[in-house]
């Protein structure tokens, strides 16, 4: 009896989802379009097998296992292994299922697996405002969140705004020749700041050394909120959120460039040198 196509399945959904790290078989019959039973079709001889890889033509990242329950009926099951995701990335991966009979290769599901996060040993995040400092400044923030791609509290968007305000305090940084002949540069006859970020002023801000006051965390908060709302164009086709993600932005920046942020360098709770990043840089080309 030759295979009837196309072919689905039942009792697979076409977005299978599964944490880092963790087992689970999923039950599934073959079927033909309409939800047709396919019996007497397949054979315990005929192979089915199911893949998973990241999409287009990249290399299978692992195969799951597939088993008949009874091929005459079309049964089977498929099993992911905890120890097939422990060292993959969160995201989604395409998933296909199919059946081998004669040398002839049959589709008999295609869709996608969801591996969401597991807890581990990953390091916090650092930033310079907290969700509650979000939250001051646009009360719904909380509506926004969801649970299975931000970290708690929107740590993610609140580091971008750290990594934000630290390339602007690099940009506005003053220093002489004498202490970093690589921080600037000879072109035409003139001295240029050459753009390099500053190693010395990396290592304090990586060992935040910058004391942060309100402004600076009302800046970063700005920031955050921001990178948020332009997350949520996607939802709708109201422009609403990347409106106001535009305006957060714009006064983070204004924000900003009021500010003088001061770099505590020996810990004693006192800023030791002060960087006004509002201060029109006249060293860069």
């Amino acid at each position: 009896m030759s295979v009837p196509y196309p072919l689905t399945c039942s009792g697979l959904d076409g977005r299978v989802k599964l944490p880092v790290g963790h087992s689970a078989t999923w039950s599934f019959t073959i079927q033909q379009a309409y939800g047709t039973a396919v019996t007497g079709i397949f054979t315990g001889s005929d192979t089915i097998a199911a893949t998973v890889w990241p999409g287009d033509d990249q290399a299978q990242t692992f195969a799951p296992t597939c088993a008949w329950v009874s091929a005459t009926n079309g049964t089977a099951t498929l099993t992911i292994a905890g120890s097939s995701t422990t060292s993959l990335t969160p995201g989604t991966y395409r998933l296909q299922i199919s059946v081998t009979q004669s040398g002839s290769k049959y589709l008999v599901h295609e869709g996608v697996l969801v591996l969401s996060s597991s807890p581990g040993s990953g390091t916090a995040l650092t930033t310079y405002c907290s969700f509650q400092d979000m939250q001051r400044l646009y009360s719904q923030i909380g509506d926004l969140h969801d649970a299975g791609t931000d970290q708690t509290g929107f740590a993610e968007q609140r580091h971008e705004a750290r990594t934000w305000l630290e390339d602007i305090i690099q940009r506005s940084f003053k220093t002489s020749v004498a202490v970093s002949q690589t921080f600037f540069t000879y072109w035409d006859g003139g001295l240029y700041r050459s753009g390099r970020h500053n190693d010395w002023l990396k290592g304090q801000l990586d060992n935040d050394h910058l004391l942060v006051t309100d402004a600076v965390k009302k800046a970063c908060a700005c920031y955050a909120i921001g990178e948020v709302l332009g997350a949520q164009t996607g939802r709708n086709t109201d422009n609403i959120y990347l409106q106001h993600s535009t305006k957060f932005k714009v006064r983070a920046s204004n924000l900003a460039s009021l500010l003088t942020v001061e770099l505590d360098t020996n810990s004693d709770g006192v800023g030791d040198y002060a960087i006004s990043l509002g201060v029109v840089d006249v060293m860069r080309g």
